[in-house]
């Protein structure tokens, strides 16, 4: 009686397994669709799979980015580092801006996509940055949550801000007077919405 339970059972997942696998394959046909008929690159959001099919598999970000809630990110490891205008610029490349945090979640998850390469001089540049009227985000918000290691102090009007993980900590950006300084950066951009 248990044998023949379980053997149902066995079959009517493996009926659902193939129905689901049946609905994968017409939705990622149909995001397919929608990214070629949007003059979106397909193969930036939907890479044809390693086993070799031309099975695809889309996703909400583009390849190498990761998703986290509304958005995607992008941490920039490869050389050459660059100034924070120039790292905006590579952003902006992509589709993308540095990233701007604004939560306690938001900033957690940026701690644990962004290796540790800390020392006195280098981190990631964020999307933060100190004007005459104080400190704004590229997309024109104030800053209303901060995660500074310590208070920035200097009152120049030009600063840059790079963020680095040092043992997990929470806390962990920095201003920086020479926004010319070359470093890697994170880079945000809107998911995709189906």
């Amino acid at each position: 009686m248990l044998n023949r339970s379980l053997t149902t059972e066995k079959e009517n997942l493996e009926r659902e397994n193939k129905s689901l696998k049946t609905i994968r394959g017409s939705l990622n046909r149909t995001l397919e669709a929608i990214f070629r008929f949007s003059n979106l690159p397909v193969n930036m959001f939907c890479p044809v799979t390693k086993s070799g099919a031309k099975e695809r598999r889309c996703s909400v970000c583009q390849v190498g980015w990761k998703p986290y809630n509304s958005s995607c990110y992008y941490v920039y490891l490869s050389s050459p580092w660059n100034t924070w205008s120039g790292s905006r610029q590579e952003c902006i490349k992509m589709g993308a801006d540095l990233v701007t945090i604004d939560s306690e979640d938001e900033q957690r998850f940026i701690s644990e996509l962004a290796t540790n390469y800390y020392d006195k001089w280098h981190g990631y540049w964020i999307g933060l940055r100190r004007s005459s009227n104080g400190w704004f985000w590229v997309n024109g918000d104030p800053l209303t949550t901060g995660f500074w290691i310590s208070d920035p102090t200097d009152k120049h009007a030009s600063q840059c801000v790079l963020t680095n993980t040092v043992n997990g900590t929470l806390y962990s950006w920095r201003d920086e007077n020479n926004c010319h300084f070359h470093n890697r950066w994170i880079c945000e951009s809107k998911a995709l919405i189906f």
